[in-house]
């Protein structure tokens, strides 16, 4: 589709869309790109269908916003990328360890679970993760002032989920599948290998750029 085809598209669609559909449309179009990622979860239910039922008006509008709609009918996911590499992320050392273990405990899990589009975990898995590299250990384990921001951060663009307040080893995290698209590897062996460097002091600046999609103040994809 090229621009002036997308803009004629754009204004077809418009044109028999009703006012609160329009709405929908627009504030659906201000989700994606505050947040990158539409997941299937209750608070989303319907979105996902209402993109998918005017899925050319929405790819026509990323078009011409300078991205690529994507859509993931088996986990009924809706993300958009930059595909000229910009408005990436910038990770930190810590935060990047931190998703590079949600990824690698995502895929893990989604190994034994043949019908989920998500996994469940407790914190005391990730932890685990962590100290299974060796970036913290066992007897030295990253802290809770440490960790609630950056899951907090993650949880804001829908890679994962979480309700607890009282943070412990048993406290639930939910992942999403959207966690496979931000950590943009062309497999997992070598995200895991990512994962290993960064442990052992790995070759990164303390700013790791990381295929997370956004559009704010962050230099993201």
């Amino acid at each position: 589709m090229t621009r002036i085809e997308a803009t004629k598209v754009l204004a077809s669609t418009f044109q028999t869309l009703s006012e609160s559909d329009q709405n929908q449309f627009m504030s659906i179009c201000n989700t994606l790109l505050q947040v990158n990622y539409i997941v299937n979860r209750q608070s989303d239910y319907g979105v996902y269908d209402f993109i998918n039922q005017h899925v050319e008006a929405f790819q026509a509008y990323f078009l011409l916003s300078g991205f690529k709609l994507m859509i993931n009918p088996e986990h009924r996911l809706a993300a958009i990328v930059n595909e000229e590499g910009m408005n990436r992320m910038k990770l930190k050392k810590f935060e990047t360890v931190i998703i590079l273990a949600l990824r690698m405990l995502y895929h893990r899990k989604m190994g034994k679970i043949s019908l989920a589009s998500q996994v469940e975990i407790d914190v005391r898995e990730l932890h685990e993760e962590i100290a299974r590299v060796g970036y913290a250990p066992e007897d030295n384990r990253v802290t809770k002032t440490e960790l609630l921001p950056t899951l907090a951060l993650f949880r804001r663009y829908n890679l994962i989920n979480y309700i607890a307040r009282d943070f412990n080893d048993d406290s639930r995290l939910i992942i999403y599948p959207s966690i496979a698209i931000a950590v943009g590897y062309e497999s997992i062996i070598e995200a895991n290998d990512r994962f290993l460097s960064l442990s052992k002091g790995g070759d990164i600046d303390d700013n790791e750029e990381i295929d997370e999609n956004q559009d704010d103040q962050l230099d993201v994809l």
